[in-house]
């Protein structure tokens, strides 16, 4: 009665009919057919929570006294343990275990790949996170000017590789800013050298009766190794030099400076240009190497008849602007400073008229370069001299100048250009007497 109760409350649908039979000691509970087929062949079953119901195999004893194969739905109660599938048997079939088994290594598969990947993707993301934060301070501590910080590298993955990128954006910072401060240092150090070289330059060339003298000098470099000068002496007579030093830069300045000290410590008055110049090559020889030299031109005008004495020691062969128009090279000359102890020096003679202008430069004049290629060389040098001719030493040297800037048209300058005009007045003044 429980049992028929508790069928009846869950499904009111179905028929049920108990039949008992005391002397077959046995019980019949048979529902309707319509019912009967829902659940299917026998052995099937259909489970829920409390309630089961299955179709089981039964024998029937009919009328005619023999048993009949019948099937019966059965309704009973169940418990959460029933809704599970019977484990098979393993000593009947061996092989029905292995799905389970197969399936229980594949839940312990994935556990252990999902476990994997979740211990990966917090370990990348912790390390990820550290070297944003390292990547961060470093920057922090390169912007404050501690150049010198190094990022620790550990490991050899992509982050190790940009920390050892940033450590080599670190090193050519603090080493750009080690060139940055040389150069600084360097160029202060030029510019004191410009200075000094500048100084020992005519600051403006002597007044000196019945002449007008003009010189100027444009280094290459901040400093160069060209070197002019005018030296009065007495009698109205003045000693000018023009010498150009081999090499560019501070090597040649300083070789340049001792020049200039030798040469304002050698003459007394009375020694010919010979003698001055082979003074220098003595001095050059014994205070410079092999490898460095010295071309000079060295002459004495007497300021009152114009007569020039001069010498040239390996150096351009220079000009005089006639008055009448004229372009005259002073030929001769001798073998280049600091090379041959023996060398020897012969003095040279010419003549300025009133009107004249003796024109000397430096071979960074001819060998001037344009953009391209192309050398200014001596037929520009005379072409400029000739249609130069009547005006005054400045104009002059403004004139050659300005000729070779416009050739040059910006392109660098190979060597040091030098210039000097010694111009002889077209009016002399009345003579003095000599000292």
């Amino acid at each position: 009665e429980t049992l028929l109760a508790e069928g009846a409350r869950i499904e009111e649908r179905m028929h049920w009919s108990l039949s008992l039979d005391p002397g077959a000691r046995r019980t019949q509970v048979t529902l309707a057919t319509d019912t009967l087929a829902a659940f299917g062949p026998a052995g099937s079953r259909v489970s829920s929570y409390k309630v089961s119901y299955g179709m089981v195999a039964a024998q029937e004893w009919t009328a005619d006294r023999s048993w009949q194969e019948i099937h019966l739905a059965v309704l009973g109660l169940s418990a959460i343990r029933d809704l599970i599938l019977p484990m098979p048997r393993v000593s009947e079939n061996p092989l029905a275990l292995l799905p389970v088994v197969i399936l229980f290594s594949a839940a312990l598969l994935f556990v252990l790949v999902e476990t994997a990947a979740l211990y990966s993707v917090v370990r990348t993301g912790r390390a990820i996170g550290e070297s944003v934060s390292a990547l961060r301070g470093g920057a922090e501590r390169l912007q404050q000017g501690e150049l010198a910080y190094r990022l620790p590298i550990r490991g050899s993955d992509e982050l190790a590789d940009l920390g050892a990128s940033f450590n080599d954006m670190a090193r050519g910072l603090e080493q750009g800013r080690a060139h940055a401060l040389e150069r600084e240092r360097l160029e202060g150090e030029l510019a004191l050298a410009r200075r000094i070289q500048e100084r020992l330059l005519p600051a403006e060339p002597p007044l000196m009766p019945g002449c007008r003298l003009a010189g100027m000098s444009l280094p290459a470099r901040h400093v160069g190794g060209d070197y002019y000068d005018f030296i009065r002496l007495p009698g109205e007579r003045l000693l000018f030099v023009l010498a150009d030093v081999s090499g560019k830069g501070a090597p040649a300045a300083l070789l340049m400076s001792s020049v200039r000290a030798a040469l304002h410590n050698l003459p007394t008055g009375r020694e010919r240009p010979a003698e001055i110049v082979a003074r220098l090559n003595a001095f050059i020889l014994s205070s410079t190497s092999e490898s460095e030299f010295v071309t000079l031109f060295l002459g004495l005008l007497d300021g009152c008849d114009g007569k020039l004495t001069y010498v040239n020691a390996g150096h351009e062969q220079p000009y005089i602007l006639r008055a009448g128009g004229g372009l005259e090279q002073l030929q001769g000359g001798g073998l280049i400073l600091g090379v041959f102890a023996q060398a020897a020096y012969t003095d040279a003679a010419a003549h300025l008229a009133p009107g004249d202008t003796l024109f000397l430069y430096t071979d960074g004049l001819s060998d001037a370069v344009n953009p391209e290629g192309e050398m200014f060389e001596e037929e520009r040098v005379r072409g400029v001299l000739q249609g130069s001719t009547g005006i005054p030493a400045p104009r002059l040297l403004e004139a050659v100048l300005a000729a070779v800037t416009t050739f040059a048209d910006g392109a660098e300058a190979a060597d040091d250009i030098t210039l000097v005009a010694v111009e002889r007045e077209a009016e002399a003044p009345v003579s003095r007497s000599r000292a």
